[in-house]
């Protein structure tokens, strides 16, 4: 456990102080823009900044109008408002308290329609989604906070624009085929092969000599629990995983309830902390989007080939 906390307090220290240079993600936008055409995804909208406008501590960047997934999701979650009530004139030959009940009954609005999710948005979100996959297995550079309020939905176009650009990973060529490797074993959606990985005369240890688990015995868990524990850092759905639901849900009491004794990582490689929380800011848009099922390592694993 402490060597984990201890890689992810590295990363922080590392990288919060290149978050506070405007100058760094001026040159981020640029790069990633230039990426994104390269790799076919130019029509993912990521932000001019203003030449000679920026410095350190000044970021100008081209206006784009929109509303953050965020909001959009919670707009398009919201019924609408219901139509004015129209004044029913009737006269009083009988009980007013029934009356009323039935004025209530013939004027109340009826219930709003279920939300239509909008193909243009989740289209282009999943745009963004592939975007990311390319730049990070392709070139070793992404956006590492693709979270819902870093996503905008552009008026009108519907395009979708990926903002804030000043936390990005970079990865060296060994790193990226270990991010690889993780996610093209995830994407056997092959518990025995993921368990066969963990086993030292297993296929090659390619997962046992750098990852590593606590609690497992202590919890009441087998295995599954580490599975399911890959599938819920690494990956934003663990549909077909080959684990029982009982074990996510068993996970999930004790996160509420038993947080002592739920299974954690006690080691994972650093290159693949960034990637997880890249994983998981991007489990939030889908979610938001209404396209919880989707898997982002069904979707990046062309890439990592």
């Amino acid at each position: 456990m402490e060597a984990t906390i201890v890689a992810i307090l590295d990363e922080v220290e590392a990288n919060l102080p290149l978050e506070l240079d405007f100058t760094l993600e001026v040159r981020n936008m640029e790069r990633a823009a230039a990426l994104f055409r390269k790799r076919g995804f130019g029509d993912v909208v990521i932000p001019a900044a203003v030449p000679g406008l920026c410095s350190e501590s000044v970021l100008v960047q081209e206006f784009l109008p929109g509303t953050t997934l965020a909001a959009y999701a919670a707009k398009a979650a919201s019924p609408p408002p219901s139509p004015p009530r129209p004044r029913v004139e009737r006269e009083r030959s009988y009980s007013d308290d029934d009356a009323d009940a039935g004025a209530d009954d013939r004027n109340a609005a009826p219930p709003p329609p279920p939300t239509k999710g909008d193909a243009a948005v989740e289209r282009n979100l999943l745009r963004v989604v592939d975007a990311v996959g390319a730049t990070l297995f392709l070139d070793g550079f992404f956006h590492a906070d693709a979270h819902p309020g870093n996503v905008l939905v552009l008026d009108g176009s519907r395009k979708v624009a990926l903002i804030d650009w000043g936390q990005c990973a970079e990865l060296k060529p060994a790193q990226v085929a270990s991010v690889a490797r993780l996610v093209l074993l995830l994407n056997t959606r092959s518990r025995a092969i993921l368990d066969a990985c963990f086993e030292a005369d297993g296929l090659s240890s390619a997962l046992a000599d750098r990852y590593a688990f606590s609690n497992l015995e202590e919890s009441g868990l087998d295995a599954a629990a580490r599975t399911a524990l890959l599938y819920q850092f690494f990956d934003s759905t663990s549909d077909d995983a080959g684990v029982d639901g009982e074990v996510f849900e068993r996970l999930s009491y004790m996160i509420q309830h038993d947080i002592s004794n739920v299974p954690m990582f006690t080691a994972v490689p650093s290159e693949v902390i960034f990637y997880g929380r890249t994983v998981s800011a991007l489990r939030r848009c889908l979610r938001a989007a209404g396209l919880g099922s989707v898997s982002v390592v069904r979707r990046w694993a062309p890439f990592a080939r």
